[in-house]
């Protein structure tokens, strides 16, 4: 990992460097690690809460490609809390669809 600043690294970050907990494919050892990690950070935050420096918070992964999206079902999906798919309403927000999509 590189990090481009301007200024001294102790002063770019509040608390230390962020992360996004994030596995990109469904492989057995990714699954291993994932379910691990969010384990663990889930644990720090239920029993720490934000003196952990781990900030629970909900997200979407926006994407046209929907095999991506599958993959990140097949990766988390029964991992982390609450992964669904986004309504037709809420990807009519975010994508210009063509008729019938």
């Amino acid at each position: 990992i590189t990090i481009f600043h301007d200024r001294p690294f102790d002063r770019t970050l509040s608390k230390g460097i962020a992360g996004l907990f994030r596995i990109d494919k469904p492989t057995p050892l990714q699954r291993i690690y994932g379910n691990d990690t969010f384990t663990h950070l889930a644990e720090l935050w239920r029993t720490l809460g934000g003196f952990s420096g781990v900030q629970l918070l909900s997200g979407h992964i926006l994407s046209e490609n929907l095999e991506m999206l599958h993959d990140q079902e097949r990766a988390y999906g029964d991992i982390v809390y609450n992964f669904r798919f986004l309504t037709d309403r809420e990807l009519k927000s975010q994508f210009v669809l063509n008729d019938g999509e």
